[in-house]
């Protein structure tokens, strides 16, 4: 009895194959300059199979970011004889964003190199996935900010930003909630959960302009200024950021009054690490919860750095508490 698939034209197979697996193949002849395309690849395109494109029109599908990636690798192809395996943006025909996968090789006759020949895959589906998978890898459930891991990136490219400008000033306030145990104790736990969704909320308004927000676990946050304009009147914003903390938070259930406690590292250089300025922020957190809850204290200069750490001495000598209102 003869097989399924001896029943079925292999081309058919090949197209059915293609269609599956969201892919299509392609052949260059370099010497005759002709394109050959399989329906897959038109398909990907969002073109009829019965249209001609030059080798030149392919390339224009792919933004002005990553046109210049593939067109180097056909050119390096051609000539050398390398392969190529790359994953970049795609417009369709139909203006469609797309993510694609290129896999291509030379062919040779005789030492020539005479074609290139590739497997060409939209893989969109794939790569959305990943990219939600990795940002919420990046995000607090809860409140829909960043989490510590999204703070270490975002630290990361804010010093390879400032390396490059050479303004390296910026402030990073420890924020912790006053009391929030007791909140819990009182009103629960949804309701504790509500007051640090509210609190991200505030973080996170238009007057804290291009700050970075983002909560370090249970009820403490971080809050990056580096915007020239609010670094330039810190004492009064801390207040202001204060007065925006200290609002009551209106549920359901009821009126639960708030406070934080800030403590602020003014940067004026290079920090070492993450690590070394959240521990010189927590430090003056500490100094401010010490003397007065609901206050905030701001660090500057050798008061941070001196010997890779927060002189508590000074802090608690000369620091200026400022509070709400």
């Amino acid at each position: 009895m003869p097989g399924l698939y001896s029943q079925v034209p292999i081309l058919e197979l090949v197209q059915r194959a293609e269609e599956m697996a969201d892919l299509g193949f392609w052949r260059y002849d370099l010497e005759a300059a002709e394109v050959y395309w399989s329906p897959g690849v038109f398909s990907i395109h969002d073109l009829n199979p019965t249209e001609s494109v030059a080798i030149d029109n392919a390339l224009c599908f792919y933004p002005p970011n990553h046109r210049p990636i593939m067109e180097a690798a056909l050119n390096k192809a051609a000539v050398y004889g390398t392969g190529w395996d790359l994953e970049l943006d795609f417009i369709s025909a139909r203006g469609k964003k797309k993510r694609v996968r290129a896999i291509g090789q030379s062919e040779q006759t005789d030492g020539r190199i005479t074609a290139l020949v590739g497997v060409f895959q939209d893989v969109t589906i794939r790569h959305e996935a990943e990219r939600k998978l990795r940002a919420a890898a990046m995000m607090d459930d809860l409140t829909g900010l960043p989490n510590r891991r999204h703070l270490n990136q975002f630290f990361q490219d804010l010093r390879l930003e400032k390396a490059s400008s050479r303004q390296v000033n910026y402030a990073l306030a420890m924020i912790d909630l006053d009391h929030f145990k007791a909140i819990n104790d009182k009103h629960g736990h949804l309701a504790g959960d509500e007051v640090l969704k509210d609190i991200a909320g505030r973080l996170q308004e238009a007057w804290l302009s291009n700050s970075f927000a983002a909560r370090l676990g249970g009820d403490e946050f971080v809050l990056m200024i580096r915007d020239a304009h609010l670094l330039a009147d810190l004492e009064p914003i801390s207040e202001r950021l204060l007065e925006s903390l200290a609002k009551p938070v209106e549920l359901r259930s009821g009126t639960i009054e708030i406070s934080a406690t800030v403590g602020m590292a003014y940067v004026e250089q290079e920090a070492l690490t993450l690590t070394h300025l959240l521990s010189a922020a927590d430090t003056v957190l500490y100094v401010a919860k010490k003397q007065q809850r609901g206050s905030c204290i701001i660090a500057r200069g050798s008061d941070i750095f001196l010997d890779d750490s927060v002189t508590f001495d000074a802090l608690e000598r000369d620091a200026s508490i400022l509070k709400a209102g």
